[in-house]
């Protein structure tokens, strides 16, 4: 038997991802820059985080 999703499970479930999303490139953004490396190594570490 299929699951149909509906707009009140799929709003917040979208925003928990989305939420989860920008926290990690925050995150990354933070790690990276405080110690002063690179900005390869922070966007790397931003994509991880924001993945």
């Amino acid at each position: 038997m299929a699951h149909r999703a509906t707009w009140g499970t799929a709003a917040p479930a979208t925003l928990h991802c989305l939420t989860g999303c920008a926290i990690g490139e925050i995150l990354g953004m933070v790690i990276g820059t405080a110690p002063g490396l690179h900005n390869a190594a922070t966007i790397a570490l931003t994509f991880l985080f924001g993945a």
